[in-house]
């Protein structure tokens, strides 16, 4: 599974591509 590192208020989050296409979106602390 792929996943997309995002930077929010300072703090990195990894998404997973299976969140973004579900539209389930959920944030994990990387």
């Amino acid at each position: 599974m792929q996943y997309f590192k995002v930077t929010v208020n300072g703090k990195a989050y990894e998404v997973s591509v299976e969140e973004l296409s579900g539209g389930d979106v959920n944030f994990t602390a990387a």
